[in-house]
């Protein structure tokens, strides 16, 4: 999803007579951050799907200490116009994960919706090791993957609020640098 927003983000901003090229002027710091995060995030995920089982005691807290490092490079980066709204997005979901144990709470009613019975019973049982289905036992479950775009928009993804606070924030963060005269190149 994030990746979708990025790319649309892009576009909107090159619309609008921004300049792509401004992204790699920005003095981004400790973007290893924010990137290493989203590895370990992407690798619990990965492993959880039959592999890496020695993993599995540790996932809740690599999980949980992958937020460590995002918000680490969200605050490094904090001067960009729409890092606030990431940093709140990224606060809501770890707020919600580590309230469920290190894992995302996710709807079965969602994923039913999606079509993915599939997911809802992989979910149910082993998981992954950084989602979990919502019980009647679920924490802030309002706050965990509950939101599914229309089935007229072919994306077939659940998200939560704090990921539509992340996107909106990283669509600003782009807007802001592709357009902000403060980027400008004294050439331009």
């Amino acid at each position: 999803m994030f990746l979708t927003i990025l790319v649309i983000a892009v576009i909107v901003a090159r619309l609008r007579g921004g300049r792509v090229r401004r992204l790699a002027e920005v003095p981004w710091r400790h973007l290893e951050l924010i990137l290493a995060a989203f590895a370990i995030q992407l690798g619990l995920a990965g492993a959880g799907h039959g592999g890496w089982i020695a993993l599995a005691p540790l996932a809740p807290w690599l999980h949980l200490g992958s937020y460590g490092l995002l918000f680490a490079g969200i605050w490094a980066n904090r001067r960009l116009r729409g890092m606030g709204l990431v940093g709140l997005g990224a606060l809501a979901n770890f707020i919600v994960i580590a309230a469920n144990g290190g894992r995302m709470p996710v709807s079965a009613e969602g994923l039913a919706a999606l079509g993915g019975t599939r997911t809802a019973a992989f979910l149910a049982g082993t998981g992954d090791y950084i989602h979990g289905l919502q019980t009647a036992a679920t924490r802030l479950a309002f706050l965990g993957d509950v939101i599914h775009f229309p089935p007229q928009i072919p994306l077939p993804v659940l998200f939560s609020p704090g990921d539509v606070a992340i996107a909106a924030g990283l669509f600003a963060v782009v807007q802001g640098v592709m357009l902000s005269p403060y980027y400008h190149d004294i050439n331009e």
